[in-house]
């Protein structure tokens, strides 16, 4: 048995449908933390029936299902699916695959599956019983699983040293067995307490209790047998656990003799490898010498090429030291002429330097007796211009005090304009706003009639609306109220179909075969009666009376098929079963003239229900002989007329048997198993009136909504028509009110413009007499101005021919003052270039000095350099010979 793969979708962090596929050898999940590693382990353990959420590192259930995340959204249930190699038949399970599917919803409905057939987790661990996977077993190692089995408790051991024994499905059918022990224990108590409270009716209940009895009697038989089964299973689990350990020795003396051969071998082969090493190393000895004498021989080689290009470089470098020796003695001779031109030229410039500074001295002694007689002339023009300046200024105050005042007038006469213009302004704003109040005052009044209206609309919007909420909730109510009761129906359905399904109300030994059947194990099991029968809601109860025990005979196609049921249940000790096969089974229907023309008859009960072709010999042969009456009198006068030869039963489970005797009282169905099918059948056409009624109420409540919205909507815009009328209201009457202090502004303004105006006028007045004195003022000083600029004008006359004299002497003292400095300058600039030629002189000499020593070294280093370069070229030559020989060796 290996696993073959593994599936996942909506586990945890699975969305998206994912296999794992699981090859033979070993297979590693590796990552980081958080990358969900451990929820792989988590899905084999939850397929396999894993119930502890705190295992599944879970606090719900719930949990398991992929929550969501912030791109995509929570799914609603969850799947995994382990797939496993059945080939070798390790599972008790006719199929070389066997898929077991594990499928949870948020709804908190969960499913397991075999193969996609549906079964309950119980089968599940049945499975996997004595194969390690179980939910007691080993192979499911995880942290701290091995801690937590060392410190366990011996009972806790001792379920996984079961688990490896292969005995834990006995065990298991152990606790099985004595739960149903139990069971039937607590049968009898109810049993005993149900005889003591009808004591009173002994007689009535005298049948059952001999049925009681009777089944005390095969309980403790059962339970001997039980026990027996159970004590030898036991017992032959102990002689195959002595028979595997007897193996087990053998096995280990024939892996200790060969354990002692490997040994001798590998000391064999350990010999010869160290012989090969230590060959292999004296070999690798010589080669080792061998190369590095040729490494030593590269070596001289490399010095000897060293020598040579030390020695070639060398020459080029005494070559290029002689022709810079040559060059350098022309240098020295160009130097010397060089330096003696310069200092000739040094002292011509320090002769007109000298001749230059004697011209400027007589030159600067003229210069100052002239201008002397410029400065008397100039403290003259002087004082006179002072007189003139204070007779501008005087002037210009003159003309700027006439200037100003007509300026004013000016600017009076311009503000008076202004302020009449202004004044017709205000006025025509005066004009205009009296109009705008009027019409103001008709708008205010609209808006006023605007919120009557909509104030009005809005009450009866409001109560239209309170009527619509009403009406929408009362719907929803209903909507809720049908919801629930679908959800009842449904899961009243639900219950039933999990009892038929798993076949609740069946004896033992009908649920065996038909699980096998189920499983492929038995062939030709068509089901037992009940679930092949269709029968009306109102006949079910005279059937299943009618039926009685045949309700859990099994049909089959064949006797053979019987046959190999028969042996099942004998070999798993699963107790008996009636069985029908439809090759032999064939009907004799009762055939009574008169009797459908009797009173209150209502017919045969064959006829009373239907059943698919193959089942028709069945249904006839169970119930072609029984009548059915509406009630006990009727059914009484029928069996007298007809000498009680057939049975008979009423509507309400009453029946006269052949022969006369008769059973009735209280009904006590035979756990339902002909009803449940039209029970469910019907609950689920009630659940689908309901659910239509649902989905009317939901589209009536949809619309009630929908006109709410809308009456909603509708009264919002009646409210927002309010609001806008009252806003329009609130901003007419403030315009308005700003327009009547416009008004009152203008009229204000008006008045002031006009006081204004006057104020004006007097001050214009002024300024003009202002104006005419300042006139007069400035032509008296005029007058005084024309006599002090004739004497300036004078003045100004000798003082030029002055200052054109100093203008020429002071030329030529600027000429002769330059020609001196650019003489001492170009002596200057000669000198230093003759100290930077004498040092360029100097540093000749001492470079020639140098080349000469250096040619002298270099002619001996090459000497030194060919003696060593012919030496190397010999040892090199001594160590090939050498390496040569090591080779041949």
């Amino acid at each position: 048995m290996l696993l073959k793969s593994l599936e996942m979708q909506g586990f945890k962090t699975f969305p998206d449908k994912t296999v794992l596929d699981f090859e033979n050898g070993i297979t590693a999940v590796v990552g980081p933390n958080g990358s969900g590693k451990s929820n792989i382990s988590d899905a084999i353990r939850w397929v396999l029936g894993e119930q502890s959420t705190k295992a599944l590192r879970c606090t719900r259930m719930e949990d398991v299902i992929f929550g969501g995340s912030p791109t995509r959204r929570a799914l609603g249930y969850a799947q995994v699916t382990l797939n496993i190699d059945n080939s070798d038949r390790s599972l008790p399970f006719d199929s070389d695959t066997v898929a077991i599917s594990r499928r949870y919803y948020r709804s908190g409905e969960s499913e397991y599956l075999i193969n996609k057939a549906q079964v309950r987790l119980r089968d599940v661990n049945e499975l996997f019983m004595d194969t390690g996977l179980g939910r007691d077993g080993y192979s499911l190692v995880g942290q701290g699983k091995i801690d937590s089995i060392v410190s366990a408790k011996s009972e806790e051991r001792r379920e996984i040293f079961d688990e490896a024994a292969g005995i834990s499905k006995y065990r298991y059918r152990k606790e099985e067995a004595e739960r149903r022990l139990a069971r039937a224990e607590d049968n009898l108590v109810r049993l005993r307490d149900i005889a003591d409270e009808l004591g009173s009716r002994i007689d009535p209940l005298k049948e059952q209790s001999e049925k009681a009895q009777q089944f005390l009697v095969l309980s403790e038989e059962k339970k001997a047998l039980e026990i027996g089964l159970w004590l030898d299973t036991l017992n032959r689990s102990g002689t195959v656990i002595r028979e595997n350990e007897e193996k087990v020795e053998i096995a280990s003396a024939q892996y200790n003799e060969m354990e002692a051969a490997i040994d001798s071998l590998e000391q064999s082969v350990n010999d010869g490898f160290a012989r090969m090493n230590e060959l292999s190393a004296r070999a690798e000895e010589m080669r080792a010498d061998a190369a590095a004498k040729e490494e030593e021989a590269a070596k001289k080689d490399g010095e000897a090429s060293l020598a040579k290009n030390d020695i070639r470089h060398n020459t080029e470098n005494i070559e290029r030291i002689e022709s810079e020796l040559s060059a350098s003695s022309e240098d020295t001779e160009g130097y010397d002429r060089q330096i003696a031109e310069k200092h000739r030229q040094i002292d011509e410039k320090l002769r007109i330097y000298n001749e230059k500074n004697s011209s400027y001295v007589e030159y600067t002694q003229q210069l100052e007796e002239i201008r002397a007689g410029r400065d008397s002339s100039s403290d003259e023009i002087e004082r006179s211009a002072g007189e003139l300046t204070a007779l501008q200024a005087s002037l210009s105050e003159a003309r700027i005090a006439g200037n100003a005042a007509e300026v004013s007038i000016s600017e009076i006469q311009a503000r008076i304009a202004n302020a009449r213009e202004q004044s017709g302004r205000w006025s025509e704003r005066e004009r205009e706003a009296e109009e705008l109040i009027l019409k103001y005052d008709e708008q205010i009044e609209e808006a006023r009639a605007q919120i009557i209206s909509a104030k009005n609309v809005i009450s009866g919007r409001e109560i239209r609306l309170e009527s619509r909420e009403k009406r929408a909730r009362e719907l929803g109510e209903q909507v809720e109220k049908t919801r629930l009761e679908v959800e009842s129906e449904n899961r009243r359905a639900r219950l039933l179909e999990d009892l038929e399904k798993n076949m609740e109300g069946f004896g033992y030994s009908v649920r065996t075969i038909m699980q096998e059947a189920s499983r492929g194990t038995l062939r030709g099991i068509r089901g037992p009666v009940s679930r092949l029968l269709r029968v009306p809601e109102q006949y079910t109860v005279a059937v299943e009376v009618a039926l009685g025990a045949a309700l859990q005979q099994i049909v089959t196609e064949t006797e053979e098929d019987v046959k190999q049921a028969i042996n099942y249940l004998k070999a798993k000790n699963a107790g008996r079963a009636t069985f029908l096969p439809m090759n032999v089974i064939r009907a004799n229907p009762l055939s009574e003239s008169g009797l459908a023309d009797c009173a209150g008859f209502i017919g045969m009960a064959s006829e009373l229900c239907s059943c698919d072709g193959d089942y028709k010999q069945i249904k006839d042969y169970l119930l072609s002989r029984i009548a059915v009456a509406e009630d006990f009198d009727s059914a009484a006068a029928i069996a007298r007329k007809y000498r009680y030869r057939f049975r008979i039963v009423t509507l309400d489970g009453q029946v006269i048997n052949a022969g006369g005797s008769m059973t009735g009282g209280s009904l006590q169905k035979n756990a339902g198993l002909l009803s449940r099918a039209s029970e469910i059948e019907r609950i689920r056409k009630k659940a689908a009136n309901l659910l239509l009624r649902q989905q009317e109420l939901e589209g009536r409540a949809k619309s009630a909504a929908e006109e709410l919205a809308l009456e909603n909507a509708e009264l919002s815009a009646a409210r927002s028509q309010l609001a806008s009328a009252q806003e329009d209201e609130f901003k007419l009457t403030t315009e308005q009110h700003r327009i009547e202090s416009e008004k009152a502004l203008s009229q204000e303004n008006i008045e002031n413009i006009k006081n204004e105006i006057f104020l004006l006028e007097g001050r214009a007045e002024e300024l003009r007499g202002e104006g005419r004195k300042a006139e007069e003022h400035a032509k008296e000083i005029e007058r005084e101005m024309e006599t002090v600029s004739a004497s300036i004008d004078r003045l100004s006359l000798d003082r030029e021919a002055f200052n054109a004299k100093l203008s020429e002497m002071n030329d030529h003292l600027s000429e002769l003052r330059y020609s001196a400095m650019e003489a001492k300058k170009d002596a200057d600039t000669l000198e230093s270039a003759a100290n930077e030629l004498e040092e360029r002189r100097r540093l000749s000499l001492e470079r020639r000095e140098s080349l000469e020593g250096e040619v002298q070294a270099l002619r001996e280093l090459n000497a030194a350099l060919a003696l060593q370069e012919e030496a190397a070229d010999k040892q090199a030559q001594n160590l090939r010979e050498e390496a040569a020989a090591q080779r041949d060796k």
